[in-house]
């Protein structure tokens, strides 16, 4: 669509609903007066085509014209005539001018001139000024005139080519030729044909088949397109006789994508007056039509034409396409004069209709523009504003819903009074082409009132379409109200509640609409975790705001309203009324029971019979897991039967462990009674008393009753396994509503057709519940009732059950295990609702809250009515009273009349009864309330002598009343309450007469002070006040030092008659402590008291007593020690006796002997363990032996103790010792003293003995087995011979004993091992020098471990044993290859990598004599071998490897460490050629010899890419390595010019040179390999290292070789450095 750019043109419309007529001034000559002609706007070049028409010329000549004008439509207006090239039509007039798509031009088609009529196509381009001539293929229409020609957009729907495809909807430009006047020849006649060419294949068509009535035959008619559909109207056709004249002017529409002419609503051809579209105001013809897009509905313009013979009209016309019905517009400016055949166009650009020319008796040039903004507007509308409404500040962000908005960043948003007379603009935001969004603007200074919403794009004329907005006065907190339910006295903690805040604005009238930000905030209370309140905007003035608080006690609550809620700083402003605390109590009800409660014992189940109102505790003296969870009914039988026999199995066990009480505790069951409140017991199993029920049973029975009522299968099972906790309670979003979060331990009820599930633990143990949740299956919805904060430990230490409609907690009291505290959360009040209808609750209330305000106003009026004399003090009292509360309670009275008011009101528009009487009370109430205001200051200007000759006398009374009550707390401090000497019985009687008397004395202050606060002598009675506060506090205080004497005296008087042997000291030691706990946690300011002295003294001594009684409570206690302990508290008892209690031991009065008691029992403990200790070593050691291993093939059997057992050795001495530096070791010292001697023999014996034995193991196969070293070592090896006789005796001794302890008791042994160990030490320093001696004739024994060694030398006649240690000493060579028999032979060495050196140019060299000897003979002959097998491999380098071009060749026949040092000495010698050469003169030999390099280089890169053998792999790799050194050095010899040998940069690199010279050990007779570096000059040491892998060489490499080579040329060490990889290792090797 054409982008709009309405111009702020003089004549453009004002208002809506108007058009506005004007001529515009234009620049330029324009065309001479004419009619038929066309004018098509061409919106995009910006200017509107005038082509041909009859009129005359400027000489005013008749003529026809061809003539193509082109009239600029922006401002100023400019006419050109346009040079137009190509082939223009020929002239003619009532000819049709078509706007083609998608910047197409202007088609020109048909037309008159001089009676011929043409049916030719041209087309004419705006931008190029350029006409051409369309061909168009079909049968083009008969050549006509007077015709019309409409451009549609043809839907057409394409399947796509997949079966079961969208369809999808595009569209066909077609233009449509209806109707005119012609013929083909010389035919002439009105037509009625339609044609139709289509513009995508430029053919013509002739629509036959259209369905529906046509039109009659007519010429001069006009067709308007609105969307598909064609709107003929009027024109003129053949008369037909009286009836019929020709002229025309129905209406006619054609729908071309349904071809049809359609029907008007409700038509009947049979009908008197059959429905028809609307007429036009008279017949008509020759006149225009135009049909403007426009949002909701298009607008179509109708002006001019004859409507009677030579009766030319000037009527405008303007119909509304979607309801078919004619619009009187307001018309502004003055219109043109009446005419027909004038040329008609409209200008999106300008929202202007363009007119020129036209016929009225003569032919007309003006140009007239008629603006049609206020009717049309622009093609897109606004329908609505979300929100509707907002306050009178504004910047209320809004949404404009509308239709075909469009993208532009020039958005005006227009707020316009109904008038007219009150606007304001902002800027707008586009979002999409259905929304648009602003904000509303201030309009404060117009005041509260509805305006409508207009919208404006790219400059565009607002739009016809507009929204409805409402301005509000803003609300005001301060006179706002709030009323209702959640704001009444007895709230419950855990619950939801709400109230009703009605809003009200500026003027204190109510809101009636929303939209205001409302906060309601609750701070203070015992909990942090408080809910978010939640707001609900009934968007009518009223907010429903509801809110819980998780825990009993008084919060702080805020009601609070934002006043400017769209100003950027968001203040917001209490509400009347508010801040105000509100009370919140427990929704439990707690309970003070009767009768012998229940007391937790290890097994505790709860039952309860809901029609009786009973709960049944179940108590065991016994563990008890708890029951478990089933995953189904089935899974109970089989596992209620498993638990019954572990109850036997359990209660089995539980006997036996209580047979050393005097008695065993009964099975109970108790029973409470939730009506009476009271407990009741019986022996579990007893006939009169309740049963136990199966719990299982009960549990599989409860899943079937879920499943039953319709209960998610998994829900359900869920329900039943608490235990196992769960945690998708809306499985997984298919349940509704507010479900419990995941906990475990929850209880599960069905109550009636729902579920309620209460409490539990959360998942993660870090929390527990107090909530209520009820689920209804036939809904499949949640809800919460009730939700309360509860702390975890709370929460673990209580019981729960449901017992019909009532939540029942059970927990033991702070002393004891009692269950003393019981609370019921009742259910049904939750579900009433009743409870929860706003309606009936404040209905109550009001009547409640009126009554009271009557009753209080009625009073004051009576007060301040009474008539005072001089000297009636009462009538005075009443009158000050009553004024005192008119004064203090103004402010209260006035917001209770306002809020009844309010509340009143509102209940009143919800429907609720009776609001007229309240409203007539209240009325009533206000009347006497008013009076009474006037009335007061009169009242107490008369009674003001009265009073201050009152006042006299009241300062005295308040006086004495102070002093009275100082008097009295004196007194009440002096009482024996606070004495220690008092029983608490005698304690609690002086307690209660003190609180009675007190009541009286706070009576008699509640009067004075209001006797203070009527004479405004306040301070006056704060003294007493607050005499009076701390008496009541010591009085509180005081007792509660006496309850916890009751209670620690009753408790130790019960533990007391407890027999010696029942006594738990465990119990008591929690008890104790808690007692501790307790007397520290009274008020410091009690610690001054006599009583609290005597309570803590108590407590202590007992606290002291405890720890000796749990020692004494001891199994390693004898008479030995409590005879000792009778001497030391100097009093006698029989511990034998069996009824000896705890009073008896407490008459000891160990609390006094703290320590000396303790003494006595470390004693006992000590020696009781010293005594099983001893016992325990006799049992173990009599079983402990030495295991015996057989040495080698000999029936030599040498000792070892198992791990176990010497670890076992060493914790027993351990255990000797501590025991030997205890002080209680006199009664078991022999004992102690003989394990000590024999533990430590043991260990001592054992140590020599396996060092003895390792000796002898090692040198026995020397001295004995090795021929060798009994001729080497003959002395030590007859010493020897004595060892090992003596060694065999001490084994024999050790075998025939085999105990541990008795073997090493032997009388003489650790003497003969002593004597063994000299022995041993004496031939090992023998063999250490024998060794010694051998590794100084052959070096290389000293790479080998001593063991290895001893291996080679013990068989040196044995040649082929001793090869297999050959890698030890000859690095590179991992075995040899022997012959002969027996294979002492050598001729081959086998490298680690698999390569063999064979022995063939020295020959193979055999093994005999000493190993050492010719060990260093192999070393000799493997040297000589390698010298010889290089002589040949330089030989044959020059013969087979054709001096290095064939080296890959050469080098598969030789070693690949030969092959390396013949590629070295190469590389020396032919870049000392190279050098020599230069010095001579040829300075490109180094750089020849380097070409070579390279080529013999890529020789072996090639050969490795190529198929080899790991072995010649490695080989030509090693190669390339070294080559490539060499290269990179000889490349930095050319790069610096080193042209002379003894330049350093040469002399400085690691050479190898094959010559003759006597140096260096060469004999100098033969040729020898020799590294020359700098200085120094090395031999070669040809040591075999096979075909090992070499590393690259670095620049690092290279400073190595010198600094290393240096060295040892200087006989210095070297030690290489430098960053980690580089080499330094490898190259030091």
């Amino acid at each position: 669509r054409t982008r709009w750019r309405c111009a702020a043109m003089a004549a453009q419309a004002k208002r809506l609903g108007e058009v506005s007529w004007a001529q515009p001034q234009t620049k330029g000559e324009g065309p001479s007066p004419r009619a038929g002609h066309t004018l098509t706007v061409d919106p995009k070049a910006g200017k509107a085509v005038l082509f041909g028409g009859s009129g005359v010329t400027a000489d005013g000549a008749p003529a026809v014209f061809n003539e193509t004008w082109l009239l600029s439509t922006a401002e100023p207006m400019a006419w050109e005539k346009a040079g137009a090239k190509g082939d223009a039509p020929s002239p003619r007039w009532r000819h049709t001018a078509t706007l083609l798509p998608d910047d197409g031009g202007v088609l020109i088609f048909g037309g008159l001139h001089r009676g011929r009529r043409f049916n030719d196509t041209h087309v004419f381009h705006t931008e190029r000024k350029e006409w051409e001539i369309r061909e168009c293929s079909g049968s083009a229409p008969p050549p006509r005139s007077h015709h019309t020609a409409s451009l549609v957009a043809v839907p057409s729907e394409e399947a796509d080519a997949e079966e079961g495809a969208e369809v999808t909807t595009a569209s066909e430009q077609k233009i449509f030729i209806i109707g005119g006047y012609g013929g083909a020849g010389t035919t002439r006649d009105f037509l009625s044909d339609l044609h139709m060419l289509d513009l995508a294949t430029w053919s013509w068509t002739k629509v036959a088949s259209v369905r529906g009535s046509p039109p009659k035959a007519r010429s001069d008619h006009t067709a308007s397109v609105s969307g598909t559909t064609i709107i003929v109207q009027g024109g003129r056709g053949w008369s037909a006789g009286k009836g019929s004249t020709g002229l025309f002017d129905d209406t006619h529409l054609l729908d071309v994508a349904a071809m049809e002419w359609l029907e008007p609503p409700g038509y009947n051809p049979d009908d008197e007056e059959p429905a028809a579209w609307p007429k036009l105001n008279s017949t008509l013809w020759n006149h225009q039509a135009i049909c403007v897009s426009s949002v909701p509905s298009d607008k179509l313009f109708v002006f001019g034409g004859q409507k009677a013979p030579r009766e030319y009209s000037s009527h405008l016309g303007i119909m509304d396409v979607r309801s078919n019905s004619w619009v009187a517009p307001i018309v502004a400016g003055s219109a043109p004069g009446a005419r027909e055949d004038c040329a008609f166009a409209y200008d999106p650009a300008t929202c202007n209709i363009l007119f020129f020319g036209g016929w009225r008796q003569k032919y007309m040039s003006d140009l007239w523009t008629l603006n049609v903004a206020g009717i049309a507007g622009p093609p897109y509308a606004v329908l609505r504003a979300e929100p509707h409404t907002g306050p009178l500040t504004g910047g209320t962000p809004i949404t404009l819903h509308g239709l075909r908005f469009v993208e532009s960043p020039m958005v005006q948003i227009r707020f316009v009074s109904a008038d007219g007379k009150r606007e304001a603009n902002v800027s707008g935001a586009f979002q999409s082409p259905e929304a648009i969004t602003c904000k509303s603007p201030d309009f404060t200074k117009f005041g509260a009132l509805e305006v409508v919403v207009r919208v404006s794009i790219n400059g565009d004329p607002f739009t016809v379409n507009e929204a409805s907005f409402i301005y509000y006065a803003n609300t005001m907190a301060k006179k706002s109200m709030a009323f209702g339910p959640g704001l009444l006295p007895g709230l419950q903690a855990g619950r939801r509640h709400s109230f009703v805040l009605q809003a009200k604005d500026l003027g204190g009238k109510l809101r009636t609409t929303g939209l205001d930000p409302v906060k309601f905030l609750v701070s203070g209370g015992p909990s942090d975790g408080i809910e978010e309140a939640r707001v609900i905007d009934f968007d009518d003035g009223t907010y429903e705001v509801s809110y819980s608080v998780p825990s009993a006690g008084e919060y702080t609550v805020a009601l609070q309203i934002d006043e400017n809620p769209n100003d950027p700083d968001s203040v917001f402003s209490d509400v009347r009324g508010f801040p105000r605390t509100l009370a919140f109590a427990e929704a439990w009800q707690k309970l003070t029971p009767s009768g012998t409660a229940a007391r937790l014992k290890g097994y505790l189940r709860l039952h309860s019979d809901p029609a009786a109102g009973r709960v049944f505790v179940f108590v065991k003296d016994r563990a008890d897991s708890g029951a478990p969870d089933y995953g189904t009914a089935a899974e109970v039988a089989p596992a209620a039967a498993a638990a019954e026999e572990g109850a036997e199995t359990a209660g089995g066990d539980g006997e036996a462990a209580s047979e050393s009480k005097a008695a065993s505790a009964p099975d109970m069951v108790y029973t409470f009674d939730l009506p009476s409140s009271a407990w009741s017991s019986a022996q579990l199993g007893d006939a009169a008393g309740p049963a136990e029920p199966d719990f299982e049973s009960l549990q599989a029975a409860k899943l079937r009753a879920f499943q039953q009522a319709g209960v998610p299968e998994k829900l359900a099972l869920a329900l039943v396994k608490p235990r196992a906790g769960f945690e998708d309670w809306t499985l997984d979003g298919t349940l509704g509503g507010k479900a419990p979060e995941g906990r475990t331990g929850y209880l599960a009820e069905l109550l009636g057709d729902k579920v309620f599930v209460y409490g539990g633990t959360r998942s993660d143990g870090e929390g527990a519940y107090d909530d209520l949740h009820v689920f209804d299956p036939a809904e499949r919805s949640w809800s919460r009732l009730y939700s309360a904060e509860i702390e975890q430990d709370v929460a673990a230490a209580r019981h729960c059950v449901f017992c019909g409609h009532k939540v029942v907690s059970l927990a033991k009291g702070s002393v004891g295990d009692a269950i003393e505290q019981l609370r019921v959360l009742d259910i049904a009040p939750l579900l009433d609702p009743k409870a929860h209808d706003f309606k009936t609750i404040m209905l109550d209330s009001t009547q409640k809250q009126l009554a009271e305000l009557t009753t209080l106003v009625n009073g004051l009026h009576v007060a301040i009515s009474t008539e005072a004399a001089e000297g009636d003090t009462a009538a005075l009292h009443k009158v000050m009273l009553g004024l005192k509360g008119v004064r203090d309670r103004s402010v209260e009275l006035d917001y209770s009349t306002d809020q009844l008011a309010d509340l009143i009101a509102y209940m009143g528009t919800q429907g609720a009864a009776q609001t007229e009487a309240l409203q007539r009370k209240l009325d009533a109430v206000v009347e006497v309330l008013s009076a009474v205001k006037k009335t007061a200051p009169q009242v107490r200007k008369a009674v003001r002598p009265l009073q201050d000759a009152e006042a006299m006398r009241v300062i005295a009374t308040l006086q004495e009343f102070e002093e009275k009550i100082a008097g009295e707390r004196e007194a009440f401090l002096e009482g024996d309450v606070f004495s220690s000497e008092l029983s608490f019985d005698a304690a609690y009687s002086q307690l209660n007469a003190v609180a009675s008397h007190m009541a009286d004395l706070e009576r008699e202050s509640h009067k004075m002070s209001d006797l203070a606060e009527l004479f405004e002598f306040g301070d006056k009675v704060q003294a007493a006040r607050e005499t009076m506060a701390k008496m009541q506090d010591e009085r509180i205080r005081i007792k509660g030092v006496w309850d916890l004497q009751c209670i620690v005296q009753s408790q130790l008087d019960e533990w007391r008659q407890v027999l010696w042997t029942d006594v738990s000291v465990g119990e008591m030691e929690d008890e104790t402590k808690t007692f501790t706990k307790m007397v520290r946690g009274l008020d410091k300011t009690v610690r001054d008291w006599n009583a609290y002295r005597g309570v803590d003294m108590l407590v202590k001594n007992f606290a002291m007593t405890v720890p000796c009684i749990a020692d004494l409570k001891s199994p390693s206690m004898r008479d030995r020690h409590w005879e000792k302990l009778m001497s030391i508290t100097s009093k006698t008892i029989d511990i034998h006796n069996p009824n000896f209690k705890l009073s008896d031991m407490l008459d000891l009065e160990l609390h006094n002997f703290v320590d000396d008691v303790g003494e006595v029992v470390d004693q006992a403990t000590k020696e009781d363990k010293m005594e099983q200790t001893l016992t325990k070593l006799e049992e173990t050691w009599k079983d402990i032996e030495f295991k015996f291993d057989r040495h080698a093939e000999t029936e030599v059997y040498l000792i070892r103790m198992q791990e176990e057992d010497f670890e076992m050795l060493e914790d027993n001495q351990l255990v000797v010792q501590g025991m030997m530096a205890s002080k209680y070791l006199a009664t078991f010292e022999e004992p102690v003293t003989r394990w000590q001697k024999d533990l430590s023999s043991v260990s001592d014996v054992l140590g020599i003995m396996l060092d003895v034995q390792r000796k002898w193991a090692y040198l026995e196969t020397l001295f004995i087995g090795s021929e060798e070293v009994k001729r080497e070592l003959p002395a030590d090896a007859e010493r020897f011979a004595g060892i090992d006789a003596n060694f065999k005796v001490q084994l024999k001794g050790f075998l025939e004993k085999k105990n541990c302890v008795q073997a090493c008791a032997a009388e003489g042994l650790a003497k003969q091992l002593d004597s063994l160990t000299g022995d041993l030490e004496l031939c090992e320093k023998a063999l250490a020098d024998f060794l010694e001696a051998k590794r100084r004739i052959f070096p290389r024994f000293y790479f080998v471990s001593q063991t290895m060694l001893l291996d080679i030398l013990s068989n040196g006649n044995r040649p082929w044993i001793v090869a297999k240690n050959v890698n030890a000493m000859f690095q590179g060579v991992k075995e040899l290859g022997l012959k002969g028999e027996p294979a002492t032979t050598v001729h081959t060495m086998v490298s680690n990598e698999g390569e063999v050196l064979e022995i063939q140019m020295k020959g193979p060299l055999k093994l005999e004599g000493k190993v050492e000897n010719y060990l260093n003979q192999l070393i000799e002959r493997m040297r000589d071998e390698l010298r010889a097998q290089l002589g040949r491999a330089i030989e044959d380098y020059q013969t087979t490897g054709s001096a290095g071009k064939e080296r890959v060749k050469w080098l598969h026949g030789h070693l690949a460490q030969l092959v390396l040092v013949v590629t070295q000495f190469e590389w020396t010698k032919l870049t000392d050629d190279a050098l020599d050469a230069m010095a001579a003169g040829r300075r490109n030999a180094l750089q020849d010899y380097r070409t070579d390099q390279l080529s013999m280089l890529d020789d072996c890169i090639k050969a490795v890419q190529g198929k080899l053998d790991k072995l010649n792999r490695r080989k030509v790799m090693n190669v390339i390595t070294l080559e490539t050194h060499s290269r990179d050095i000889n490349a930095g010899l050319i790069e610096q010019g080193v042209d002379r040998k003894d330049h350093f940069l040469w002399l400085g690199q690691l050479k190898t040179r094959w010559e003759t010279g006597a140096h260096h050990g060469s004999d100098g007779l033969s040729p020898d390999a020799f590294l020359y570096i700098c200085d120094a000059i090395f031999r070669y040491s040809f040591e075999y290292l096979g075909c090992a892998p070499r590393l690259v060489i670095t620049p690092l490499t290279d400073r190595i070789y010198i600094t290393a080579t240096q060295a040892a040329h200087l006989i210095l060490g070297c030690a290489p450095a430098g960053p980690a990889g580089t080499g330094k290792t490898e190259t030091t090797k």
